[in-house]
């Protein structure tokens, strides 16, 4: 029989362990937000279909062209050659529209440049809250780690199931810890056959299911 004033002292103790646990789920989330933060900041800006040198070139290139071609053009609508007049102006119209999808392209490319240089700021300031965050919880860490050392009830190997050990003392389904820890791994070996036979069951329902689908294809053909 666990007497009271232990029953509140284990209680606090689980409480420690639930408290280090979330500050460790914590950080690991923030890590990973910062490091979210991180790969987008340094991705490597691939430019789309040329920089932006060459894709002014290309717009000056098509546009001298298209003027080239527009005396050639009114000198054969004039001269009534109507097969040089529609090949010099379907390739006037050509060049008109490679000038113009050069300048979309070129549009794009300022404005995707001016979001990512706008989020990126936006990002590292982010990371500078994150890390002093970080820097926060781990302090907290720190003192609820330190605790438990000073508490030295559980192997460090079962800090991450603390509380749950604790509580099998405390409902009464170990008389030590002990006994507790060997309850544990018992359960948590019953948890993982468990999860393995549900993927097994779930992989042969999937292939029966397809075996059936197959069979209903062939009926059908």
């Amino acid at each position: 029989m666990i007497s009271a004033e232990y029953n509140q002292y284990l209680v606090q103790v689980s409480n420690v362990f639930k408290s280090r646990n979330f500050y460790l789920s914590r950080i690991s989330s923030l890590i990973k937000e910062k490091n979210n933060r991180l790969s987008y900041i340094n991705q490597k800006r691939h430019s789309i279909l040329f920089s932006y040198s060459v894709r002014i070139a290309l717009i000056v290139i098509f546009t001298i062209v298209g003027l080239f071609l527009v005396p050639y053009c009114r000198s054969s609508l004039m001269n009534k050659d109507y097969l040089k007049y529609f090949l010099y102006l379907f390739l006037i119209v050509a060049f008109s529209v490679l000038d113009l999808i050069a300048l979309i392209f070129i549009i794009y490319k300022i404005v995707a440049d001016i979001v990512y240089k706008n989020k990126s700021n936006k990002y590292r300031k982010e990371i500078k809250e994150i890390d002093t965050y970080i820097d926060n919880i781990q302090t907290k860490l720190n003192i609820e780690t330190q605790k438990i050392i000073e508490y030295n009830i559980l192997p460090e190997a079962y800090w991450y199931a603390g509380d749950v050990i604790i509580n099998y003392v405390l409902n009464m389904r170990a008389d030590n810890f002990k006994e507790a820890i060997n309850l544990f791994e018992i359960e948590l070996q019953n948890n993982i056959q468990f999860h393995q036979q549900m993927q097994m069951l779930q992989s042969i329902r999937t292939q029966v299911q397809k075996n059936a689908n197959k069979t209903v294809r062939v009926f059908v053909c």
